[in-house]
């Protein structure tokens, strides 16, 4: 049965009487509903249920665990249809009988055997979960001027040769002399980008400073605004890193480390050297932040982000789109469509394999936004302890009847 976290966050509410009130904040909901959701998970891998286990075959000797890698559940022996389990390498066992171990990611098969598959079951990670916050709309100072750009409540306006920024959060405004048109700004925590023309960069500071910017202009994670100058990386006259991708992108983005870049090529997106594509199409772009390992991106309608693996993950399509605001894990918005802030979180989805799951799940969090509230939480405890009881009963019949645990821990 599918639910969605904010199902879950709505049934805790309405159990926790907090319908209708930001007494609790969405990054507190959020924690509270992914401490829940993991100490569940957890309870179900103790008890050895089989939800959400997956399988994969090893080879002897080394193997890297998968990406979601969370527990082993079982390593098997599968030999013309005939299960032998593998043991767990005990401390003072020699190598040479055939058992399984662990270190940091990998997963060692010692011994030999003379056909079959070695079958790994494991637990994978549980999900981090998130629901939308509502949009938010903000009332900018515009002067009748068209938004072409925001960033963190800082909406930016243009009237050749002056860029013109509203700061919602301190009710301020600021303008200066570019020197042109503005034909593209990037905003950062405390400057901006800004491109006039075809490849004149400037440098806006938020406090009215302007200074020119040679060379490929490149965007730290946390904005710090450098260039690329005889195919070194320098910001404030000073080397950071070696640049060794060429001379035609337009725009660089990076994390702090310094180490992984995406960029704008002709318009598309390249990541260390190789063109980002997905099914063979190469993803355009109006502009490229980095963040969390990230690059996100946006068009005139469109905003995603393509992952440390190169995945394009689209997160909404809407017309009018003026930038990535802030990609905010406090609280959960991203982008401004007009002058409406848009949450870049989802609602993830969970698939249950029966409402019991949702049932817990949802008086776990209302417990927590009891306690959260300094209010009595036992009439809640009370039933979340009779259908926990009732509900590991019922794994117990179902999932764990043919369990056998033979392996040494």
């Amino acid at each position: 049965m599918k639910y969605k976290s904010s199902d879950i966050i709505r049934k805790a509410e309405q159990l926790a009487d907090l319908t209708n009130t930001d007494f609790i904040t969405w990054n507190e909901k959020v924690s509270l509903l992914n401490d829940a959701y993991t100490m569940l998970y957890q309870k179900l891998v103790d008890i050895g249920d089989a939800s959400f286990v997956k399988p994969f075959i090893a080879v002897q000797g080394e193997n890297i665990l998968p990406k979601d890698f969370w527990q082993i559940k079982s390593v098997n022996l599968v030999q013309n249809k005939i299960v032998t389990p593998v043991k767990r390498r005990a401390s003072s066992e020699n190598y040479s009988s055939l058992s399984y171990e662990t270190r940091y990611d990998k997963l060692y098969i010692n011994g030999s055997y003379t056909n079959g598959d070695i079958v790994v079951e494991y637990w994978a990670k549980p999900k981090t979960l998130t629901y939308k916050p509502n949009p938010v709309t903000l009332e900018p100072e515009l002067e009748d001027r068209t938004v072409i750009a925001v960033h963190d409540e800082k909406f930016f306006t243009k009237e050749s040769p002056n860029l013109y920024w509203y700061d919602c959060k301190n009710e301020t405004s600021n303008s200066v002399n570019v020197g042109g048109d503005a034909t593209l700004v990037i905003p950062c925590n405390e400057q901006a980008l800004v491109i006039v023309g075809s490849n004149n960069e400037k440098i806006v500071s938020y406090d009215g400073t302007v200074s020119a910017l040679s060379g490929i202009p490149f965007i730290t994670e946390e904005g710090a605004i450098g260039s690329i100058i005889d195919n070194k990386g320098k910001i404030n006259g000073h080397t950071v890193f070696d640049w060794d991708y060429g001379t035609k992108m337009t725009l660089i983005v990076c994390n702090d480390s310094l180490d992984d870049f995406f960029y704008l090529q002709n318009g598309t997106i390249w990541h260390n050297g190789d063109q980002v594509l997905i099914n063979d199409e190469s993803i355009n772009a109006t502009a490229i932040y980095y963040v969390n390992d990230n690059c996100w991106y946006y068009t005139q309608n469109e905003v995603g982000y393509i992952d440390e693996n190169d995945e394009l993950h689209i997160v909404s399509i809407r017309p009018n789109v003026k930038g990535i605001n802030k990609i905010d894990c406090n609280t959960g918005y991203g982008y401004t469509v007009g002058t409406t802030v848009y949450p870049w979180v989802e609602d993830t989805v969970l698939d249950f394999p029966n409402s019991m799951y949702f049932q817990i799940m949802g008086y776990m969090l209302a417990v927590q936004f009891k306690i959260k509230q300094g209010a009595d939480a036992q009439g809640l405890l009370t039933v979340l302890g009779t259908l926990e009881n009732t509900f590991y009963d019922t794994l117990a019949q179902d999932a764990n009847e043919c369990i056998r645990i033979k392996n040494v821990y």
